[in-house]
């Protein structure tokens, strides 16, 4: 079948999704997740050491996280705001190695959490990642409101809130 049918045939039968996976089993790459995750506040900063010098580096997403390299084994990492990127390195060996890092930018939420225990009844708030769980029960429009405050500004700082708090 030449190539120009079978390009006109998927196009046909593409939303049926019957050629995804002839088209994806043809494909001249291979997809390679995160193999390891750093989390780093917001607003600070770690270096990475890395065992294989690396020749090329790059960030995902320059607005959540900034990458400088201080050598050819060591980057600067600065956490810029919460949320979750991906951290590329190409070794410099021959075939190069990839390597695929989750940068995981998260801010204290420990503030919140004291603010809770003393306006908001038995609420505990628990973050994996980017995000935060509020967990408990509050008595009373007062302490939900405290609970609905605490729980806008972590939605503000891109926190994804997940809340299962009931009346005590």
């Amino acid at each position: 079948m030449n190539k120009l049918l079978f390009s006109a045939a998927c196009g046909v039968v593409f939303s049926l999704g019957l050629c995804a996976p002839v088209l994806a089993q043809e494909a001249s790459f291979k997809v390679m997740g995160a193999g390891e995750t750093v989390e780093v506040q917001a607003g600070h900063a770690v270096t990475l050491d890395f065992a294989v010098p690396f020749s090329e580096l790059s960030i995902g997403d320059p607005d959540i996280a900034d990458i400088s390299t201080l050598s050819d084994k060591v980057v600067y990492l600065l956490g810029k705001t919460v949320a979750s990127t991906t951290l590329t390195t190409i070794s410099s060996r021959n075939p190069p190695d990839i390597g695929h890092v989750t940068v995981v930018v998260y801010r204290d939420i420990t503030p919140m959490q004291a603010f809770l225990d003393t306006s908001a009844g038995e609420v505990a708030l628990t973050r994996d990642g980017t995000v935060v769980t509020a967990l408990g029960c509050v008595a009373g429009d007062r302490q939900r409101a405290a609970l609905d405050s605490v729980l806008g500004q972590l939605d503000k700082w891109g926190y994804v809130t997940l809340a299962d708090v009931g009346d005590c």
